[in-house]
């Protein structure tokens, strides 16, 4: 049996579903199954990909991993209901809980745990009668690129888009720019050297836009962001700009994926929403770097026709 990690946003579950998609069709006599680290947090809303997606993969049915005998991968459920609300505290324990729990489940394990990142690293041979536990997030272009096309009529999405700017998107030359802060603005803060998410700033959109308007002279600019507010004080002076935020994020992703073009923050989202992009011209500009881990940079693997800038 396999078992595939099933935590994080919606952007890092579509990577871990596309993982676990090629496993389950190369190894027809192997069953595929899904560990949600964190479906008894109480304040973590985890999407659901069979309510937003045509996804033929059963993913409601979440094992509890019997051969893995810990209560979470990330932090156990009953330590952090108890936890103060403080984000940025809570952030930071997040992370300190995670390193002690993946010491000692090394210790603990009755099958084989293989770790992906970033990175592309081939799997072993999967043999039937050995249990596995895959944790991470797979974010590497690498894993699915041979079923690509599986991939994106897997995330079809599943209901229409009743939303008002969609007719612009579809009638004008849009351009989707995702501008990511939160969590990122954040999680930054804590330690700069140990983990830096790298967050998009005023120079790279800048840039982006720029490369945008001299391909396109009637490039019209859709902003999707968590931080609306900045969004608009920052790049206001740029003009005709449509700022969007639904209230569900699925809903910004399918309507960034039917914009004719895409500018991405360094984020699995905003990796989807372009790869669900279906325009054959389509112009991706996307960071070159995700993140800094220990003062290193970490690449993204993204598909060979994307422009990288660097941030």
């Amino acid at each position: 049996m396999v078992v595939v990690y099933y935590g994080g946003a919606l952007g890092n579950k579509m990577f871990e579903y596309a993982c676990a998609y090629v496993i389950n069709k190369e190894y027809k006599d192997i069953d595929v199954k899904f560990f949600d680290t964190l479906k008894n947090v109480v304040w973590y809303d985890s999407p659901k990909l069979n309510d937003i997606f045509e996804t033929s993969m059963d993913i409601n049915e979440i094992t509890n991993c019997d051969f893995y005998k810990i209560t979470g991968i990330i932090a156990p459920p009953n330590i952090l209901k108890y936890l103060p609300v403080d984000k940025r505290k809570l952030t930071n324990l997040w992370y300190k809980i995670d390193s002690v729990i993946n010491k000692k489940s090394e210790l603990r394990k009755e099958g084989k745990i293989i770790r992906r990142g970033f990175s592309y690293v081939e799997f072993p041979k999967f043999q039937k009668e050995v249990h596995y536990f895959l944790k991470g997030h797979f974010c590497n272009t690498k894993y699915f690129e041979k079923y690509k096309e599986d991939i994106i009529r897997e995330f079809t999405f599943k209901n229409s888009i009743s939303s008002p700017e969609l007719k612009d998107i579809r009638n004008k030359n849009s351009v989707a720019v995702h501008v990511r802060r939160g969590d990122h603005v954040m999680i930054s803060s804590i330690d700069k050297y140990a983990y830096n998410c790298n967050l998009c700033n005023e120079k790279y959109y800048i840039r982006a836009i720029q490369i945008m308007q001299e391909k396109y002279s009637d490039a019209s600019f859709f902003f999707f962001s968590d931080d609306v507010e900045y969004v608009k004080k920052t790049y206001g002076f740029l003009g005709d700009i449509k700022v969007v935020k639904s209230e569900k994020d699925y809903v910004d992703m399918q309507l960034m994926s039917n914009c004719k073009h895409n500018i991405i923050a360094n984020s699995t989202f905003g990796y989807w929403s372009a790869f669900l992009n279906q325009n054959e011209n389509k112009t991706v500009i996307a960071p070159k770097y995700y993140e800094y881990r220990n003062g290193k940079p970490i690449e993204f693997l993204y598909p060979i026709n994307w422009i990288s800038l660097e941030v």
